[in-house]
């Protein structure tokens, strides 16, 4: 009513050719567009005419022209305010020729047209309804989340300087303080002989005499056995009078050289770990660094809304960060509670919500939360069939696999076969195979979790403990493969019509501070397979070429199921080991 009664008192007024109130309501429908709620603009035309015809009634037809506008407005509320106005004034100046050239009608439209043009010139941040007008909240810029990247950048970089500190201060170090054999008899003779009377015969007239006896006492204390004073010659035995301190003195420091060489030695392999682990962290927090710098975009409205589908499925206040990479929501959520609903619900609720198909949600459990990784549904999916034997009267097996989706649009096959057969190869394959998914899982970079494994493989046992690795990562959405060996046995592809083999590459897990595996990347496409075995699945590799070539059409389980047969037979002729089989099959 407010609006109303100055708009009619407004349209009283008239400055030259132009008429208060119509050049008013005109810039009050315009800035009106801009509000969230689009039939703000209809309201206030409406408003607007009654009060422009409520002040004079000979601007009647007038209020038809802006009573028509508002509709043409709210069409194009979407666009730039340069678009509203130029649509504006077009509908003006049409309505004006329909209505008929009268002077009422002409101050009417000029004053429209006046107020179109200073809307178009003020800028936007000077707009009246500037907290109000519309945003678009669905996808922001992931600018923060960029800069999170740069910090863990920084940080990675950070981490691999101190690696490289340690690498050159051990090496500084170690150049002043190398020791070699003549060490021990310097060492002692300086003690014993430094004010005998006859230190200058022995070590200046007669010293290479002097240094031989010292070497093949040196010698003797090398080979296991103490030094006495029949082992430092005719001459120093008859001759020296601290003799028997010169026996002692030699392998008292015999005894500080070895103990300084296996402390030397033990903090050389402390510090291999310290900087595999350094390194290892490095390449973790720069992974992370580029896969927040490759998102498209931080999706706000995305995380809010799986937030609320998460807390209604059973998590307490959980942490949700949805991202869009290349095109794709990938969503990871963290909470506490227990999920009430199955995995394929929680993939459905998600779906609805967002306006996405997504796949299986991967859930882990922590300690004391849960860790949820889902995205959009792949292009591709896999078919999986394993085999597995343990050898003949053994309940443990020497291997150990696992298969799993890691929901972020990769499936992974890992294969690992602890030295030798039984319980202690089963705790070493067991141990590789469930750290590297775990790590694998929780999003850390799959170099960064072989180093890990590697150190922790050689640190876990004084022992040896070791196993080889095969792991294959099929990228669900492109196809590519990325296959790493270490140690591992023969793997076999059926890419088109191509049939190739990859025997064993680089060393097993365990073995020195450097994790030595060898990486191959290819792709494959819908139909293609890739098998994996362990050292004792040995299949003929022409059998199995015929086999897998005869029928592109062929079921993974049928091909792995007639492997395992083939296998059975074999143990039965006594070729008997712990046998893995793992069959893969791309598929739409």
């Amino acid at each position: 009513m407010l609006f109303v009664l100055v708009t009619a008192a407004l349209t009283s007024l008239q400055i030259g050719v132009l008429n208060a109130g119509v050049f008013i309501s005109v810039l009050a429908v315009m800035y009106s567009s801009e509000v969230k709620a689009g039939a703000m603009s209809a309201v206030c035309a409406v408003l607007s005419s009654a009060g422009i015809a409520a002040g004079n009634a000979d601007f009647a037809a007038s209020c038809i022209m802006i009573s028509v506008t508002a509709p043409v407005i709210m069409l194009l509320g979407k666009f730039g305010k340069i678009t509203r106005a130029c649509a504006f004034i077009f509908t003006v100046s049409a309505g004006l020729i329909i209505t008929g050239m009268t002077e009422t009608n002409g101050t009417a439209a000029l004053s429209a047209i006046a107020a179109a043009v200073l809307y178009m010139v003020i800028p936007e941040k000077l707009s009246p309804l500037a907290a109000f007008s519309e945003k678009n909240e669905i996808v922001s810029a992931a600018s923060s989340y960029s800069a999170f990247g740069e910090k863990l950048a920084y940080m990675s970089e950070t981490v691999e300087e101190m690696r490289s500190a340690v690498i050159r201060t051990a090496d500084a170090l170690e150049t002043d303080n190398i020791r070699d054999i003549s060490w021990v008899y310097n060492k002692a003779s300086e003690k014993v002989c430094r004010n005998c009377p006859s230190n200058m015969k022995c070590w200046g007239k007669m010293y290479n005499e002097t240094a031989d006896a010292m070497n093949k006492a040196v010698n003797i204390l090398k080979n296991g056995s103490f030094v006495n004073i029949n082992d430092l010659g005719t001459r120093i035995a008859s001759d020296c009078p601290e003799r028997e301190r010169l026996a002692e003195a030699l392998n008292k420091q015999y005894a500080v050289y070895c103990s300084a060489e296996n402390a030397s030695r033990k903090v050389a392999e402390m510090r291999s770990v310290l900087t595999s682990q350094l390194g290892a962290t490095g390449k973790m927090l720069k992974k992370m660094s580029e896969d927040l710098d490759s998102c498209d975009s931080y999706d706000e409205e995305s995380a809010v809304k799986a937030g609320s589908v998460l807390e209604n499925a059973g998590l307490y206040k959980p942490s949700v960060i949805a991202v869009v990479i290349n095109g794709r929501v990938c969503i990871d959520a963290y909470g506490k509670g227990e999920l009430r609903i199955p995995q394929d619900e929680l993939a459905d609720r998600l779906s609805f919500a967002l306006r996405h198909e997504f796949d299986l949600p991967v859930i882990t459990e922590g300690s004391d939360r849960l860790h949820i990784t889902v995205s959009e549904r792949a292009k591709f999916d896999a078919q999986i069939k394993v085999f597995r034997r343990n050898k003949s009267g053994s309940t443990h097996s020497g291997d150990c696999s696992e298969c799993f989706n890691d929901g972020r649009g990769n499936v992974y096959m890992i294969l690992s076969d602890g030295m030798g057969t039984g319980s202690r190869a089963r705790i070493d394959s067991a141990f590789s195979c469930g750290m590297l998914s775990k790590l694998l899982k929780a999003g850390i970079d799959l170099d960064a979790s072989l180093e890990m494994l590697n150190t922790s493989l050689l640190v876990k046992s004084s022992d040896e403990s070791f196993a080889t690795l095969d792991l294959c990562r099929i990228d669900l959405n492109t196809g590519e493969v990325l296959l790493c060996k270490a140690g591992g046995a023969s793997t076999y592809i059926r890419c088109g019509d191509t049939f190739a083999e990859i025997g064993e590459e680089g060393m097993p897990l365990g073995v020195s501070f450097e994790a030595d595996y060898r990486g191959k990347l290819f792709r494959i496409s819908e139909g293609d397979i890739i098998i994996m075995t362990s050292d004792g699945a040995e299949l003929d590799r022409k059998w199995l070429e015929q086999t897998v070539m005869r029928d592109r059409d062929a079921d993974i389980d049928r091909i792995v199921g007639t492997a395992g047969e083939a296998l059975r037979l074999s143990a039965d002729k006594g070729e008997d080991d712990d046998m893995t089989v793992i069959g893969v099959k791309l598929i739409r």
